[in-house]
């Protein structure tokens, strides 16, 4: 039943991800035909095996607008922030096993949204950007491990109990 429940988070932020990226890309329009016209015309999932895809396309940071390099900090923050909210609910797993399905759900999540991106007109699902998603949920999920980890340490060295000063 806890398996059952991350997938069913998984997929819960996956849709939401998606049906917001389709409002947005709509103007908030949810007409069928305003929701078709968003999207790539023929399109399916063998640009996976196509390694001259855009998919595969590297763009530079330096060189690149304006905006790109926001874009790419706000990838890794959010997906960041993602697997911290997974590593606090996962509360049933051992220390390490929250860390990896922490990072394994946003990055699936990532990899879906990037996925669903490569499909719309006015977007470019990136293999780099699952890769900089995939860095903001390890960065996170290492630096909340470290932090319990301290905690615990703390904790173990100064119990609540002893009383650590005379005044």
């Amino acid at each position: 039943m806890r398996y059952f429940n991350l997938v069913l988070l998984i997929c819960s932020v996956a849709a939401a991800i998606i049906l917001s990226s389709i409002i947005y890309e709509t103007g908030g329009v949810l007409e069928a035909s305003a929701v078709r016209s968003v999207y790539k015309g023929e399109s399916s999932l063998l640009f996976l095996f196509q390694m001259e895809s855009s998919f595969y396309s590297i763009y530079p940071l330096v060189d690149g607008p304006a905006d790109l390099q926001l874009r790419k900090a706000a990838h890794f923050f959010a997906y960041g922030f993602l697997a911290a909210v997974i590593y606090c609910l996962v509360t049933w797993a051992p220390f390490w096993q929250r860390g990896a399905a922490a990072v394994a759900s946003s990055s699936l999540i990532g990899t879906i949204d990037e996925i669903h991106q490569h499909f719309l007109l006015n977007r470019s699902g990136r293999l780099l950007d699952i890769f900089i998603n995939l860095a903001g949920s390890v960065t996170a999920v290492l630096l909340i491990m470290g932090l319990v980890a301290f905690l615990s340490f703390i904790e173990a060295k100064f119990p609540e109990n002893q009383e650590h000063s005379q005044l």
